[in-house]
């Protein structure tokens, strides 16, 4: 299943020719609003009338808006059938057991970031902090590319997830 979310990943990435959230959103005719009235809530992804939403919480900064609109575009293409019955809404991304989630966040980590930079980064020695940094990226987000590219049969040290971090 992993390597199918990644590669439905990095099909989309492909198709619009972009990693930015909020322009792959906008391609692919998923309306972004930016909401000022949610208090612990990052974002949430909606099917309404066939219509598809992404809300995102405009009280985050830049880096958290990205990440949170990369997640919600994970409901989209992997959890539209549940969205259309019920909103999918986050207040977490990390530190979740829910199989939607990790899957919204493993499409998330394959559209935002290019698995070969962390793997040459990796392979360089360099840590999975400076590599996030790098990247200018979530070190969760690192840890589950590093993840998935251990799977795929490379060796890496496995990355410790900061499980609070976005608490």
């Amino acid at each position: 299943m992993t390597d199918y979310i990644a590669q439905a990943a990095g099909a989309l990435v492909k198709r619009c020719g972009t990693r930015d959230p909020l322009m792959i959103a906008r391609r692919i005719g998923v309306c972004v609003l930016f909401r000022d009235d949610f208090v612990n809530l990052k974002g949430m992804y909606s099917v309404i009338k066939r219509s598809r939403f992404i809300f995102i919480n405009s009280n985050l900064e830049k880096p958290m808006r990205r990440l949170v609109c990369a997640h919600e575009l994970g409901h989209d293409a992997l959890h539209r059938e549940v969205a259309s019955k019920n909103a999918v809404q986050d207040t977490l991304l990390f530190g979740i057991d829910s199989r939607q989630e990790y899957e919204a966040n493993l499409f998330a980590a394959h559209l935002l970031i290019d698995e070969s930079e962390v793997l040459s980064l990796a392979k360089q020695g360099f840590t999975s902090q400076y590599i996030a940094a790098q990247l200018k990226i979530d070190v969760n987000m690192i840890s589950i590319i590093a993840d998935h590219l251990i799977t795929q049969g490379h060796e890496l040290n496995p990355v410790v997830r900061k499980n609070n971090i976005l608490r």
